[in-house]
C-alpha cells in the first residue's frame, strides 16, 4: 500500500502500512552501531518514543535526533526513545560519538526496511538501487499503542512533552 505527500509543492511516494492512531505499533527489525539485530520486542520497556528522519547527514535531521537526545533527560526513565533511520550503522556510530548521543538510541533500517515498509514510511522517490529513504515521524507509543504523532520537530517535542514525562496520564 501506498499513500502521496507532498514536500515543496511536489509528490512523494511513502510505501508501506498506512497506520491509524490507536492501532498497535507494528514490530520491526532494525540494526544497531554495533550491527545487532533489534526488534521492537526486544525494548522491555512500556514506553516507547520511536522518532525517524531521512539522514543524519542534513541539517534538520542532525538538530532533531540532538534536541530529542537533550529533551530526554527530562522525560520518564520508563521511557525508552528509538530514534530509526537508512543510515549505515557506521555512520550512525560516528554520529553519536561526534555529538555525545547518550539518551536516544539511533537504529539503521538499511538492510531489511521492515520498520519503514511497516510504518508506511519509506520514501519511494528516493530509491537508488534499491534503497529507500525515510519520512520523518515521531510517536509515542503507550503500551505499544499509538497515542500522538507529529512531524514538526519542536510542535512534536512540546506536545509529546507532558506524555514523555508521564506516560501513565495518556
Amino acid at each position: 500500500m501506498s499513500k502521496t505527500i507532498y514536500f515543496k509543492g511536489k509528490p512523494i511516494t511513502l510505501a508501506g502500512r498506512n497506520l491509524k492512531t490507536g492501532e498497535n505499533a507494528p514490530d520491526f527489525r532494525v540494526v544497531s552501531a554495533d550491527l545487532k539485530e533489534f526488534t521492537l520486542s526486544d525494548f522491555n520497556s512500556s514506553f516507547k518514543l520511536i522518532t525517524t528522519f531521512p539522514s543524519l547527514d542534513t541539517p534538520v535531521c542532525d538538530l532533531q535526533v540532538k534536541e530529542f537526545n537533550r529533551k530526554s533527560t527530562e522525560f520518564s526513565p520508563e521511557l525508552v526513545v528509538i530514534g530509526v533511520s537508512k543510515d549505515l550503522p557506521f555512520a550512525q556510530k560516528r554520529f553519536c560519538n561526534n555529538n555525545d548521543i547518550k539518551g536516544i538510541l539511533l537504529f539503521s533500517d538499511y538492510k531489511y526496511s521492515s520498520f519503514g515498509i511497516n510504518y508506511g514510511l519509506l520514501i519511494k522517490e528516493l530509491n537508488r538501487d534499491n534503497y529507500f529513504g525515510q519520512e520523518r515521524y515521531s510517536a509515542l507509543y503507550t503500551g505499544c499503542r499509538r497515542v500522538k504523532r507529529r512531524s514538526g520537530l519542536y510542535r512534536c517535542l512540546r506536545e509529546l512533552g507532558k506524555s514523555a514525562k508521564n506516560p501513565l496520564d495518556d
